[in-house]
């Protein structure tokens, strides 16, 4: 497993910690891990912030061995403020799939806005090519035909859509997306029958989510094996976890999980989940059941899992 959200990238693999890169300074971090379809490779993006005035700063992508050997950017970010949220190899492995948001200013040089979109590059030659417009947080389906993502209007509404991998056929999910303020992390499920992602708000009717605490791991963990979490300390609006059933329709969060910003993956087999938050690392029953504490959490941290 590979997780990022601080100064490094940590490859966790048999219960021990490895950092395999390290940002290469107090401004930058690492983002958005992700391995290769046949897990020879990896990507993630390096992400730098802004110190002051008149800087060029944003967001670069690299790629590498999957212990950190090798590395090499394969797109730096075009203009100042360039950010890349999310990344996906293409099924072939010949190519990322990313959202773009590059920030406008208008003509007095005041912040105008932000355009979303998301972007294909192939690695052979280096082309980068516009896959969606008015679109970010991309995430293929495990068969690679599918391309789950956030819609953002000009109002900046967001909407949970899907779309071919080409971008063609690009629509709103047909679940209950009634008050939602945020989405975070779409992912489908193996089968593409089911999406979990972290929000803000949900509709009324949907259950309420119980909020006894989930439990806690023990050493028979496949991951966990250092000491019990604390509890998570947001520092904004917390998110739950959302199951969607995209075949019937139905909808649920996760009982007990209030974090901030969590990050969902599915199992291979979609029987189980591994959700990454601040106040700790969770496994679940892929139909949200059976939360656990399994390890620690990493403030605003991503994870991607090989299970080549």
């Amino acid at each position: 497993m590979l997780e990022t959200g601080e100064s490094t990238l940590d490859l966790i693999s048999g219960g021990r910690r490895t950092s395999i890169a390290c940002a290469p300074s107090v401004t930058s971090f690492f983002v958005y891990p992700a391995f290769a379809p046949n897990g020879q490779q990896i990507a993630y993006v390096l992400a730098t912030t802004p110190t002051g005035p008149g800087q060029d700063w944003g967001n670069d992508i690299y790629v590498a061995d999957p212990d950190g050997a090798k590395s090499r950017m394969v797109f730096r970010h075009d203009a100042p403020g360039v950010t890349i949220d999310f990344l996906s190899w293409a099924p072939d492995g010949l190519g990322l799939i990313f959202g773009y948001n590059h920030p406008l200013y208008d003509r007095q040089g005041h912040p105008a806005g932000i355009m979303n979109r998301i972007d294909r590059l192939n690695l052979a030659d280096g082309t980068n090519t516009t896959v969606l417009n008015d679109a970010s947080q991309p995430a293929l389906s495990r068969d690679g035909k599918s391309l789950v993502y956030v819609g953002v209007s000009g109002n900046g509404a967001q909407t949970l859509s899907i779309a071919n991998l080409d971008g063609t056929e690009a629509h709103a999910l047909t679940i209950n997306q009634a008050g939602f303020q945020s989405f975070f992390a779409p992912e489908l499920s193996p089968d593409s029958k089911d999406l979990v992602f972290a929000a803000i708000g949900g509709p009324r009717s949907a259950p309420n989510a119980s909020m006894a605490a989930p439990a806690e791991a023990g050493d028979e963990s496949p991951i966990g094996r250092w000491l019990a979490p604390d509890e998570a300390e947001a520092d904004g609006t917390p998110y739950q976890i959302w199951l969607a059933g995209l075949d019937n329709g139905s909808l649920h969060a996760i009982a007990g999980l209030r974090e901030d910003i969590p990050f969902s993956l599915w199992s291979a087999d979609g029987k189980s989940l591994l959700i990454l938050g601040s106040g700790a690392l969770y496994t679940a029953n892929g139909d949200g059941s059976n939360l656990r504490k399994i390890d620690n959490g990493i403030p605003h941290g991503e994870i991607a899992w090989n299970q080549h």
